[in-house]
């Protein structure tokens, strides 16, 4: 296991500001999410100057018409998912309580925010989860903490071929394990600020997060407690 984790006693978690990772985390989407707001912003206006000027002519298709109605449907519907998701990930409130989350839609909302970017770039990037497990955490603190590992998984592949990054989710009768894998491991770029910041988001959620170098290991580990009951574990549990 890696030296800089969450379990070092000689570790100060108040030194630490847990906002770096939330800023960090921000600023890795943001490039990707600007990407792809400009590649359907362009499919949106070449499909309207293609009805404009189809209008025009005579005798009309309804069948063609239709087909871009739905491609612009469907363009629209794209932005506007990533567009909330990104909305409640900055404005994220710290007082968010800590509650049971199904953690498939966690990855879920990750991937919406991640993976059009990593496909643009030609990375591959999977999720495998059991979708019955649960974690008890501030939802978007493990968002923010995820974007922010698979930010760092981005910058280390996208420019390797047949780059790959893959998320596996699984559990015991008293953990859940998250494992982040990729392609190409580069150790010498994990900023340790910015690393050190994720940790704290994670265990601020009671869980902690470790780093492997070995190849044919994922890169980072993150375990979470399987709590039986939420409402009386961590500050800022409700009933």
């Amino acid at each position: 296991m890696g030296s800089d984790n969450i379990t070092n006693e000689n570790y100060s978690i108040q030194n630490l500001d847990p906002n770096i990772a939330r800023y960090f985390s921000i600023g890795e989407i943001s490039g990707g999410i600007v990407y792809v707001i400009n590649s359907e912003l362009s499919n949106i206006e070449s499909q309207l100057t293609y009805l404009q000027n189809f209008i025009t002519q005579m005798p009309t298709r309804p069948n063609s018409c239709q087909e871009k109605v739905t491609s612009l449907t469907s363009s629209v519907k794209k932005l506007r998912k990533i567009t909330k998701e990104l909305n409640l990930l900055i404005r994220h409130n710290e007082n968010e309580p800590i509650r049971l989350n199904p953690f498939a839609e966690i990855l879920d909302k990750v991937s919406i925010l991640i993976e059009d970017r990593f496909k643009i770039h030609g990375v591959k990037f999977e999720i495998k989860n059991d979708r019955n497990i649960n974690i008890n955490c501030r939802e978007y603190e493990v968002i923010q903490a995820l974007v922010a590992l698979l930010g760092v998984c981005y910058s280390h592949v996208h420019n390797e071929k047949d780059a790959w990054v893959k998320v596996i989710g699984s559990s015991s009768d008293k953990e859940v394990i998250i494992e982040i894998h990729e392609s190409h491991k580069k150790s010498d770029f994990i900023s340790s600020p910015v690393f050190n910041a994720i940790a704290v988001l994670i265990a601020s959620n009671l869980g902690k997060i470790d780093t492997i170098f070995e190849s044919n290991k994922p890169l980072f580990i993150i375990i979470f407690p399987i709590v039986e009951n939420p409402y009386l574990v961590g500050f800022g549990c409700e009933k």
